[in-house]
């Protein structure tokens, strides 16, 4: 909802601008440099390292379950580097997470096939058995 709003405010200001007074369009300067400021400085990076603890967080719990190491470590690494991004302002995470997303994504398409053959497989039996 924050970011929508500053959406708004931006927006609005450089409509606003070209009509404005030299006044009104310094005003408009400075609430857009404040904006801009704020996004560069607090939002982006603590929505990095929100996003680095919780792809942390998920991978924990997914190291000792069907999703395998690979995607485990890749998930480590990665919310690594998304917090040391968010602590630097240097944000590499689209390359990382979208390896992680594809590796976890590719896992859960593979995990769907094999609980519906489990399940298929267990209304045979229970049908056998009857």
């Amino acid at each position: 909802m924050q970011a929508g709003l500053i959406e708004w405010a931006m927006t609005t200001s450089f409509a606003r601008y070209p009509a404005g007074t030299a006044i009104d369009q310094s005003a408009y300067r400075v609430v857009a440099d404040f904006l801009y400021a704020y996004i560069y400085r607090v939002e982006s990076p603590f929505l990095a390292i929100m996003l680095g603890v919780g792809t942390l967080v998920i991978s924990w719990a997914m190291r000792n379950s069907a999703f395998g190491r690979m995607s485990t470590y890749v998930g480590f690494v990665t919310g690594a580097i998304a917090i040391m991004g968010g602590i630097t302002g240097f944000f590499p995470l689209l390359l990382s997470l979208s390896i992680w997303y594809l590796l976890v994504g590719m896992k859960l398409f593979r995990l769907r096939d094999v609980v519906a053959q489990s399940e298929h497989i267990s209304q045979a039996n229970l049908s056998t058995s009857k």
